[in-house]
């Protein structure tokens, strides 16, 4: 029998449910079995078979911290310290020579998180058999708890500053830059939800100037492939790809409703729209679909793509009959003239 561990995750605030399937989706792009998912607030609680916490910190684009999970109790005090009491701390701190203890909370400005702090670590130090001692600066082991509405959530912190440590290349630091560019938060995004392996052949049909292919090289995928219409963004996409090292690519200055590509294992694309976008005075509409078309020879069973669209796009009465289905779609305000649609899509 597989042992199982839990963890819990703190996720941004700005789309909980985008940043939800995001961590789903890592660990589905991990071949790793989960179970017993539930969301407190923006709390994600997860049980899986292995401990990916390195793997979601080197990835995730919407998480601020993972941690396993030891307790879950009420906020009551007395309920907080007898739950403690019953968690065996002497099997989790071997080998470590300092703790530290570190309260958040979710929506509740009346909860005193310092008192919490230091109630805990009495407790803590009291319970331990071994000598060990305080460090708030750099401690072997953070114990971490979040109060999130009516619970209280206790564990031991396996990464945190996630999202503060996620540094994307400045879209105006680049080589090349153009208004039309996808942020780089949101690239990261779309790059995940698409389930990517480091050994993926992954391809970006409209990459324009390369924001999503930088990802996808950030994330450590093996080979990535750019197609545009745009002479100009073909050769922005290659200096800025060329800028943060990527060696294994392939800028294909052609249709992408004509990928001359025999298979690809992961696509995430953000079309031509907006102000600052061409799309060859091709209705984008009709450039979807014929998208779609060419996809559907290119891309195996089960097989995801991501893509990003204006919200009044009707993508469901594009794709019916065209063998695809929308497993999930998330809006993405940008301003008040486009509200992203991010759609994650799986052939039939």
């Amino acid at each position: 029998m597989v042992s199982k561990k839990t963890f819990f995750l703190t996720l941004s605030g700005e789309n909980i449910n985008l940043s939800k399937f995001e961590i789903i989706s890592l660990f589905k792009s991990k071949n790793t079995k989960f179970f017993n998912v539930k969301l407190i607030d923006r709390l994600l609680i997860i049980s899986s078979e292995k401990n990916i916490s390195n793997y979601i910190a080197s990835r995730a684009a919407l998480t601020h911290d993972i941690s396993e999970l030891l307790m879950v109790s009420s906020i009551e005090e007395h309920d907080i310290i007898e739950s403690l009491k019953r968690i065996d701390l002497n099997k989790k701190i071997e080998n470590k020579k300092s703790f530290a203890v570190r309260i958040q909370k979710i929506g509740l400005k009346d909860i005193n998180s310092e008192y919490f702090e230091r109630i805990i670590g009495r407790i803590i130090f009291n319970k331990i058999k071994k000598k060990i001692r305080v460090d708030l600066l750099n401690p072997d082991i953070l114990f971490y708890g979040v109060f999130v509405k009516n619970k209280f959530v206790f564990g031991i912190n396996n990464a945190q500053k996630i999202r503060s440590n996620f540094k994307p290349n400045s879209l105006k630091s680049r080589p090349f830059f153009h208004p039309s560019a996808l942020n780089p938060l949101l690239a990261r995004v779309m790059v995940n939800l698409s389930q990517i392996k480091e050994t993926d052949i992954f391809l970006d049909p409209f990459c324009g100037t390369g924001s999503i292919l930088i990802e996808a090289f950030l994330v450590g995928c093996n080979k990535l492939i750019g197609i545009d219409i745009n002479h100009k963004m073909i050769s922005g996409a290659k200096r800025n790809l060329i800028k943060i090292g990527v060696k294994n690519m392939e800028l294909l200055l052609s249709d992408s409703n004509h990928i001359p590509l025999r298979s690809v294992s992961g696509i995430a694309t953000d079309p031509p729209y907006g102000r600052s976008s061409s799309t060859y005075k091709k209705p984008l509409i009709l450039l979807i679909e014929n998208f779609f078309l060419e996809m559907s020879d290119l891309i195996l069973k089960n097989q995801l793509i991501t893509l990003a669209l204006p919200s009044h796009i009707k993508l469901v009465e594009l794709i019916d009959n065209l063998y695809f289905e929308i497993i999930n779609e998330f809006n993405q305000y940008i301003h008040s003239s486009l509200t992203r649609r991010i759609y994650v899509i799986q052939k039939k």
